[in-house]
């Protein structure tokens, strides 16, 4: 094979600065400029990053067809594209989005059959009901189908193990097909804190020296488990002041004295616990826009945390956001493998996410998070209780770190060069 550099295509609908997804191509696409690869983004709407990630040579063609609603803005876009690639040639196409009869799909949406399914769990039933019968659901769910099924698909990127599970189990796409890829990370800006580091995040956030702050970063609320998360600050024994067992004595019963007052009789001792500092009640960063953002301050009002969950809007740049907190959450219903989490763990915070994440495969139970149903409030709750604890945060912060220092940006590129060098030197039959 010639040494000329890999012409790629690479197919994605909408960029959005905040999405997760969106965020994977630009370092994809950086990593792929890196490796000698001369990159052409087909999309409908392309807009640069905002923080700070730095530009990609590209050639950018753009595919946005006349359309009215969602179905036909999709349906519209995947003829565009079909359109757009007959007529050139590129020795790779790499398409993020559902269109049958390419030979490269990157599944980093996951499978929208088991977000459906998922999503159930969550819907009163009525709603349910409407889902199933929306004519854009049923429009995707028979993209994807087409899509796995049709014989030009050569290969599918995966994001998870759970992912890959998913689509041979549902579609039946042989497992050599399914070739696991993890997004990468960008392990030089995302890393642990210096003392001054943590000190200005915290101070710029109006966060106080020793209260316990948890972070959430998303768009899409409702997916990626918020309202979970101000419930479940709501259920922690410190998110009214409480204080954490480890700060007001593990173990003491109800009127005990605390180990730390025994010795100078009781009134002395409820003397000196009326005058001591009161412990601040935890709090919750939510970075991420949302069309729903008020609903969501009305439930934090309505569970008495209105106080403790700061909405903090999209954010361009979220180190300071992860910076100045000690656990990060995101109980998703449904998320093939979230990049929010990575960057989380690459900053040293242990994770809460959820079973039906494809970042759970990373998280070790205690070590450096916890992996709980996306439901279960009582278990989302103790999690974050655990992580509260400020024993064992610099080994929970080491392991954190270390979970994710195989997903650099050189190991992404690196994986996906030799993919795409395996298919050009195996033809299609």
């Amino acid at each position: 094979m010639d040494a000329r550099p890999l012409q790629v295509a690479i197919v994605r609908a909408r960029y959005n600065p905040y999405g997760g997804a969106e965020r994977f191509v630009q370092r994809a696409l950086a990593a792929l400029a890196s490796g000698g690869a001369e990159v052409t983004v087909i999309a409908r709407r392309w807009t640069p990053p905002r923080d700070g990630e730095a530009a990609v040579p590209m050639r950018l063609l753009r595919v946005d067809p006349f359309h009215l609603g969602s179905l036909w803005r999709d349906w519209s876009f995947a003829r565009g594209v079909r359109r757009v690639l007959a007529g050139r040639s590129f020795d790779i196409v790499q398409s993020h989005e559902r269109i049958a009869g390419l030979p490269l799909y990157r599944a980093g949406d996951g499978v929208h059959a088991e977000y459906l399914a998922q999503r159930r769990r969550a819907e009163p039933g009525w709603r349910a009901a409407l889902t199933a019968a929306s004519p854009y659901h049923r429009y995707v769910l028979a993209a994807e189908r087409a899509m796995f099924t049709h014989p030009a698909l050569r290969a599918v990127i995966c994001n998870s193990e759970m992912v890959r599970g998913e689509i041979h189990s549902r579609f039946g796409v042989p497992m050599d097909k399914l070739h696991l890829v993890r997004n990468g990370v960008d392990l030089e800006r995302f890393r642990p804190p210096t003392l001054a580091e943590r000190s200005a995040a915290r101070e710029g956030l109006g966060l106080e020296p020793g209260r316990t702050v948890f972070a959430y970063v998303g768009s899409g609320f409702a997916r990626k488990g918020l309202a979970a998360s101000i419930r479940a600050l709501a259920a922690m024994p410190g998110a009214r002041g409480v204080g954490h067992p480890a700060v007001a004595g593990a173990g003491a019963g109800a009127g005990a004295i605390p180990r730390t007052c025994a010795g100078i009789g009781r009134a002395a001792a409820e003397a000196a616990i009326a005058a001591a500092p009161k412990p601040l009640p935890p709090v919750l960063l939510v970075a991420g826009a949302d069309r729903k953002l008020a609903a969501h301050r009305a439930l934090a009002g309505r569970l008495g945390v209105a106080g403790q969950v700061r909405f903090l809007g999209g954010v361009d740049d979220v180190r300071p956001v992860l910076w100045a907190a000690d656990a990060f959450v995101l109980p998703t219903l449904y998320d093939p493998f979230p990049n929010a989490v990575l960057e989380a763990l690459a900053c040293g915070l242990p994770a809460v996410t959820s079973t039906r994440s494809g970042a759970a495969e990373f998280i070790r139970a205690g070590e450096n998070g916890f992996v709980v149903d996306a439901l279960d409030i009582g278990g989302i709750a103790r999690a974050l209780d655990a992580l509260a604890d400020p024993q064992g945060r610099g080994a929970r912060a080491a392991a954190a770190r270390a979970s994710v220092a195989p997903l650099s940006l050189d190991a992404l590129g690196a994986q996906l060069i030799a993919l795409y060098r395996r298919l050009i030197e195996s033809p299609a039959p």
